[in-house]
C-alpha cells in the first residue's frame, strides 16, 4: 500500500472505529510515519500559537482522532499476524513494547486467518 492510500484508508471515519479485519505491514508503518509527522507539526503549532485557546482545542481534538485511528490500525495489524488485538495492552509495560514491534514488523499471514482475508484481497470500505 502506498503512503497516501494508507493515510486515506486509516483516517476514514469507518476505519477509525473499525477494530475488525486486517491491516498490511505497509499500511501500518506508513500511517505510523504520518502520525509522527503530524505530531511534530502539532507541537510546533501548539507552541507558536499557545495563547489561542480555540486553536489548542482543535489541535487536541485532531490528535485524539489520530490516536484512535492509530489504535485501530495497530489492532488490525496484530490481526494480520494472527494475534488478538488485546495484545496491544502489552504496550503498557516497558518490556511488552519489544514483542509488539516484532509483530508489527512481521510478514503478514499469507492466507485467510480467523480475522479475515489478507489485506490485499480485502475490499477497502468506502
Amino acid at each position: 500500500m502506498k503512503y497516501t492510500e494508507s493515510i486515506d484508508n486509516c483516517l476514514r471515519f469507518k476505519n477509525v472505529r473499525n477494530f475488525q479485519g486486517r491491516a498490511s505491514r505497509s499500511e501500518f508503518w506508513w500511517f505510523y510515519l504520518f502520525i509522527i509527522l503530524v505530531d511534530i507539526l502539532a507541537e510546533v503549532i501548539f507552541y507558536i500559537v499557545v495563547e489561542s485557546l480555540f486553536i489548542s482545542i482543535i489541535i487536541v481534538i485532531l490528535l485524539l482522532y489520530a490516536a484512535f485511528a492509530q489504535l485501530s490500525v495497530a489492532v488490525r495489524r496484530l490481526h494480520d499476524v494472527g494475534k488478538s488485538g488485546w495484545w496491544i495492552l502489552l504496550g503498557f509495560t516497558i518490556i511488552g513494547i519489544i514483542p509488539l514491534i516484532i509483530w508489527y514488523a512481521t510478514e503478514s499471514d499469507k492466507g485467510e486467518n480467523e480475522y479475515g482475508p489478507p489485506p490485499e484481497s480485502a475490499p477497502i470500505p468506502t
